[in-house]
């Protein structure tokens, strides 16, 4: 009896720190929450596609169909997408790297594309013609890993994270000789997750 008095002891004092952190933590989420109000929305982008060429990237945009009003929660997600993979752009392809950026909606969802040329802007900062087979620095295994591999690491994570919140799907592939490519697909946005209009990032 002594010994489960002492282990029910010792479990309840795990359990009193363990709500202790939880509240800490609950804090810091709220506090975060608090201080990146207001939240980017999809008129946001024209802001981060003009920081993004300040900073050496090439941005072209496209939009095709017309836009669904969407919650600021899929807007939300839908710029830290694009953020991540604009930064990637220009982080792995370099100053004059040209990235371009096309939203395509349908009746009910939406799908994004990503697509980089930082491969070939890098042959051309080595002096090197993209366009030259000869000079081409791939091999047929590399297309073929491009077509195989799965890309990890933890901004695909996350990206992918951000989609699947709201039914999306995330691929993401290197383009051997090319660059980088990144698709994600909203299959089903219009039916729970619409809300009043606003400007799509392409207005003015």
């Amino acid at each position: 009896p002594a010994a489960a008095a002492r282990a029910a002891e010792a479990m309840a004092e795990t359990a009193r720190a363990t709500q202790a952190d939880l509240r800490r933590v609950m804090s810091v989420v709220r506090e975060g929450e608090a201080s990146v109000e207001p939240h980017p929305q999809l008129r946001s982008t024209r802001e981060l596609f003009s920081v993004m060429r300040d900073s050496g990237l090439d941005v072209v945009f496209e939009e095709h169909g017309k836009p669904i009003d969407l919650m600021q929660g899929v807007e939300l997600a839908i710029y830290r997408i694009l953020q991540e993979a604009l930064a990637n752009a220009l982080t792995y392809g370099g100053v004059g790297t040209q990235a371009r950026v096309s939203f395509t909606w349908s009746a009910d969802g939406l799908q994004i594309k990503v697509e980089d040329d930082g491969a070939r802007a890098a042959a051309r900062r080595e002096g090197v013609d993209p366009n030259d087979a000869k000079q081409r620095a791939y091999t047929l295994d590399d297309d073929l890993r491009a077509l195989t591999d799965e890309v990890t690491g933890q901004g695909i994570r996350e990206m992918r994270s951000r989609a699947e919140l709201y039914g999306g799907i995330l691929t993401a592939s290197p383009v051997p000789g090319v660059g980088f490519s990144l698709a994600v697909v909203f299959p089903s946005l219009r039916s729970t997750m619409t809300a009043p209009h606003l400007p799509s990032p392409g207005s003015a």
